[in-house]
């Protein structure tokens, strides 16, 4: 072999080796191109991933409040229904109270008027039986004269 076949074998594999490291290195250009992207595409997935938990806990909170509040307003209804009855369980009573003590007032005027009204038929009987005792006798005392 001569120094110039030497040479042009030389030369071709120089430009194999070249063309060889070109395809290698773009080879790994391509993989961490493809890397990245997926890497790139990972993120957004990440982040969306991130912002819906994000999003799912702020409705949740929400929602937890929401609930609170309604389960706090029920419970203030609840006390101010049970406050209403007791107001009108206790005016009822009260009424009743009243309505009571102005029968038993009725009722001792009644028998205060019933008590003298018999007093007073007791008082007219008594003297009445007196004077007709009296005229008995005197009916009597004269029918036998």
């Amino acid at each position: 072999m001569s120094e110039s076949e030497k040479e042009k074998i030389e030369r071709e594999n120089r430009k194999r080796r070249i063309r060889r490291t070109k395809r290698i290195v773009n080879y790994f250009r391509e993989q961490q191109a493809t890397r990245e992207l997926n890497n790139r595409q990972d993120d957004v997935e990440t982040r969306a991933e991130k912002a819906a938990k994000k999003l799912r806990i702020q409705m949740r909170k929400a929602l937890t409040k929401t609930a609170a509040q309604f389960k706090e307003e029920g419970e203030q209804r609840q006390r101010e229904i049970l406050r209403e009855k007791r107001q009108r369980d206790d005016q009822l009573l009260e009424e009743s109270r009243l309505l009571r003590q102005r029968e038993r007032e009725k009722r001792r005027a009644l028998d205060e008027e019933r008590d003298r009204h018999r007093s007073k038929e007791q008082s007219s009987q008594s003297s009445s039986t007196t004077s007709n005792s009296r005229r008995r006798r005197r009916s009597s005392s004269s029918s036998g004269k």
